[in-house]
């Protein structure tokens, strides 16, 4: 206990030097156990998939094998995302005399729970720096945890969730109320009915659909105190009134920075908790989220809300049921094994046992479009075809839920099979694969990139698109659509060249394909929401057949009147199912 002691003293010191008004944005990082405790309700528990070492990645990138040198906007882009921590110490459960979360002498976590001790994962001194957001990662991938100051009451009783790294994080429960922005704020509303979230940020307001699938609960009242999704720290005047509001807890999604370093600080002193929610780019992070958010509010009936815990257990079964129920109609369907339901930044995952189906289809899923990028086509001569627009991707496995659900659903999006990590980058697609002509973007968007080369290797379908296995695209928005059926390079024909010529390169459409807009409701399906799910029933429709468009349309109904409490209209229905409710990134 000593060491330990010595070992925390060392580490909060380092981050009180290290300390600045504001942080890198915050990542889940709170480590608790990965042992079978008695005291975890494994009925949260997401199945870890076997790493396969042998299971490397062929040389089947969608895009050129000399694109797997790490860019420019690929190393910006790691440095924000969540860091998963390793699980601290199997021999030590919940219940040893140095855990006693009744007593306050807690182990220090990311929401700044109590005046914590912690001992490094080697047991001794601890070689951990303190990182930019105040997290210490150790260098052997050891405990990675955030201390705060006074942030945290240490009055709460404490549960554990899972996490999407197969870790445990400890929830204060029973907290009655919240302040979240973005999706974590429809969480809070599906799960704690009228009057659980008290601030939010002002893309809930303006989510007129959200609006109007919660009215009867007050959401019209609720402030909004951050600008836009939440993503940027509050004024001074916003977080007054915040602390005003008095909420038990304060969400933060992970990879955002919804609060500074001494607003976080500040919300402890005021006996206000602190949780950051889990990235809700994967369907184990969209599980884990909700189990967070339905354990930190608890029982609200009494208060006229809801009971948020059993409305996450009752979400957690229903999300379960409906993926077994879809794997008694269409396969499962993966590319060299990979489990796509893998966390950012960590190990790959992938399947045991399982082998690819043998009638899985493919997609590629296109994100946004730069209607100012300048794509030109041309020889060593003259410029053969200049035109703006290109549709944009991402590359990596777990770049958003979609790409599980859609594998849950027999369809594999090409984007997530580009490349053998978990990194996500983002990419301007064309389907040309000509040799004899070089393909340049001209002022592309910063932070999106493109490989300039002529050769075959700038291809980016493996398979032909238009052909049975690889039957449609899927979009963001129906403007996306739109400007696609407009591009010369993306129609099935003939082009014809800058000289009135026609335009002779080869292309990866074989045939006419379709473009489906992706659905879209109070929630983003794609991005990541509870709605999420609902992602692999109609993917199975659209792709399969799997299942006709009135269970599709039941479906979606089930869930909106089980977990948002409203009825939709049949109107409702095909403006969610059309794309029509996108409100955009």
């Amino acid at each position: 206990m000593r060491r330990r002691n010595i070992a925390a003293a060392l580490l909060l010191a380092a981050y009180l030097l290290c300390l600045s008004a504001c942080r890198a944005s915050p990542a889940l990082v709170q480590v608790v156990y990965n042992q079978e405790s008695g005291d975890v309700d494994h009925s949260t528990d997401e199945v870890m998939r076997e790493n396969s070492p042998e299971n490397t990645e062929q040389a089947e990138d969608i895009f050129s094998v000399t694109q797997v040198e790490e860019s420019e906007s690929e190393r910006g882009f790691e440095n924000s995302i969540a860091q998963w921590g390793e699980a601290e110490n199997p021999e030590e459960s919940a219940a040893d005399s140095d855990y006693d979360s009744a007593a306050g002498d807690q182990y220090t976590t990311p929401q700044g729970v109590g005046d914590a001790t912690q001992e490094d994962s080697a047991g001794g001194d601890s070689d951990a720096q303190r990182t930019e957001d105040g997290s210490v990662a150790a260098e052997n991938g050891g405990v990675t945890a955030l201390t705060v100051e006074g942030a945290g009451s240490g009055a709460a009783v404490y549960k554990q969730v899972v996490l999407p790294d197969g870790t445990y994080l400890d929830v204060p429960s029973g907290l009655g109320s919240a302040a979240a922005t973005g999706e974590a704020a429809i969480l809070v509303q599906m799960l704690g009915g009228s009057g659980a979230l008290v601030a939010t940020s002002a893309d809930f307001l303006e989510n007129t659909f959200a609006q109007t699938v919660f009215a009867d609960e007050g959401a019209a009242d609720i402030p909004a105190l951050w600008s836009g999704d939440g993503s940027a720290p509050l004024s001074d005047e916003a977080f007054a009134r915040l602390l005003a509001l008095s909420p038990g807890v304060c969400f933060e999604l992970s990879g955002q920075m919804t609060f500074t370093e001494s607003q976080i600080a500040a919300l402890g002193e005021a006996g206000i908790e602190y949780v950051v929610l889990p990235s809700l780019a994967s369907a184990s992070g969209i599980r884990s989220a909700v189990s967070v958010v339905g354990t930190a509010l608890g029982d609200r009936s009494a208060a006229g809300g809801l009971d948020a815990a059993a409305q996450a257990e009752a979400y957690l079964a229903w999300h379960d049921a409906l993926l077994s129920g879809l794997a008694e109609r269409v396969d499962r369907f993966t590319v060299n094994s990979i489990d796509y339901d893998n966390v950012e930044g960590a190990e790959i995952r992938y399947l045991s046992g399982e082998s690819d189906a043998a009638d899985g289809r493919y997609t590629l899923y296109l994100s946004a479009w730069d209607s100012e990028v300048l794509y030109r086509i041309s020889t060593v001569s003259y410029v053969e075809l200049e035109e703006y627009g290109l549709p944009v991707t991402e590359k990596g496995y777990c770049s958003r839920p979609l790409n599980y659900y859609m594998s849950m659903a027999g369809v594999v999006n090409k984007g997530a099979a580009a490349l053998a990590n978990t990194r996500v980058s983002r990419w301007y697609v064309h389907p040309i694969r000509s040799v004899a002509h070089i393909k340049t973007v001209l002022n592309g968007a910063e932070g999106v990139s493109f490989n300039n080369t002529n050769g075959s290797q700038t291809k980016f379908l493996t398979e032909d698109l238009g052909a049975e296995t690889y039957p449609a695209v899927v979009v963001a928005s129906r403007e996306i659509k739109e400007a696609l059926q407009n591009c010369t390079v993306w129609q099935r024909g003939t082009w014809i060249d800058s000289h009135n010529d026609i335009l002779k390169v080869q292309s990866t459409i074989v045939g006419e394909y379709e473009i489906y807009v992706n659905p879209y409701g109070v929630g983003s399906w794609a991005d990541g929401s509870a709605e999420s799910v609902l992602e692999s029933v109609w993917t199975a429709q659209i792709f399969h057949g799997a299942y006709t468009q009135e269970e599709l349309e039941q479906t979606v109904r089930e869930f909106y009147s089980s977990f948002y409490r409203y009825d939709l209209s049949a109107a409702e229905i095909a403006a969610i199912l059309s794309g029509e409710l996108y409100m955009g990134n």
